[in-house]
């Protein structure tokens, strides 16, 4: 995705009179590095994925190796910093998170390695429907449709990967 549009999305979703608190998914578009990941927090999506892909300073160390990125989901809507931070902390490190406990068996060992594609979308839609977040207005955007289709075809209804909700239309 890129700059132009992501400058788009925020100024039609954010407004300066209020907070904007974000966690997203980078997948790598590095052809030997399909489907890696990463997950963050930002106030400026835009702003954060060309700190990642290096045209801006201060990106993740992480990020280097598998440049470039491309902004796969955004979730925003949380009423706080820290609620936001504690989404993407559960989302990094779901075997850990206790929010996640009860639902881990819905999507541990079934798609694959937890830092791949597949995995983060299950462990997405297991956090949307979890508590505290369920509770929440947030909103889920997905930039990559086709990309998205592609993992719902080959994971999804063969490996018993939570449906997740249709992209937003462009």
């Amino acid at each position: 995705i890129n700059a132009e549009y992501m400058g788009h999305f925020l100024s039609v979703y954010f407004f300066s009179e209020m907070d904007f608190y974000a966690c997203y998914l980078l997948s790598s578009a590095n052809p030997n590095c399909r489907d890696h990941t990463y997950v963050g927090f930002t106030v400026n999506p835009s702003r954060r994925l060309r700190q990642h892909n290096g045209e801006l300073k201060q990106g993740a160390w992480f990020t280097k190796r598998y440049r470039p990125w491309r902004m796969m989901v955004c979730v925003y809507g949380f009423p706080s910093r820290v609620a936001a931070l504690q989404f993407e902390w559960a989302w990094q490190h779901p075997s850990k998170s206790k929010l996640l406990a009860e639902r881990r068996p819905c999507f541990q060992g079934r798609v694959g390695h937890a830092f791949l594609l597949p995995a983060k979308f299950a462990v997405l839609h297991e956090l949307l429907v979890c508590k505290p977040w369920c509770h929440f207005a947030l909103t889920v955007h997905m930039f990559d449709r086709e990309r998205y289709d592609d993992l719902l075809a080959s994971y999804g209804r063969r490996r018993g990967t939570p449906y997740v909700p249709p992209p937003m239309p462009s």
